[in-house]
């Protein structure tokens, strides 16, 4: 699905014609499909659910801070925070158990662990720190 929204003008492989906004929108598509793909082998292990929790929460900070922040000041529709920001706290609440969990089942040092914690407070965060994540990932 992400993949064809390039395909019509540029064909099925990236070359050297093919605009950078395509490479962008395919690396990105990409990363979110292999992560979401691969949601079971995730859910077995600590870490993998770190990883999960992580890019679930992140999105839905991304969504409160680029759709319900300006809905809320330049739309005056308050209402939109008061849903993803309640979704948010939900999410962050789990990330910050699921984290626990992790470094309590030494999984995750307690340095990666505050890394991750620290991540998850910045926008785009969770999803930089995904792939070191990863290397702790072991089933």
């Amino acid at each position: 699905m992400c993949v064809r929204a390039c395909e019509g003008a540029h064909g099925d492989v990236c070359g050297p014609d093919t605009p950078k906004r395509c490479l962008r929108l395919r690396s990105s598509c990409v990363y979110v499909a292999i992560l979401f793909s691969d949601m079971i082998t995730l859910l077995k292990t600590p870490v993998g659910r770190v990883r999960l929790v992580g890019a679930v929460e992140g999105i839905s900070y991304l969504l409160l801070l680029g759709g319900a922040m300006p809905l809320k000041y330049m739309a005056d529709m308050p209402e939109a925070v008061r849903i993803v920001g309640m979704l948010h706290g939900l999410l962050f609440v789990a990330f910050c158990l699921t984290l626990l969990l992790a470094w309590v089942g030494e999984n995750l040092s307690f340095r990666w662990s505050a890394i991750a914690l620290i991540a998850s407070l910045i926008p785009f965060g969770p999803f930089l720190i995904d792939k070191t994540l990863a290397k702790f990932d072991q089933i």
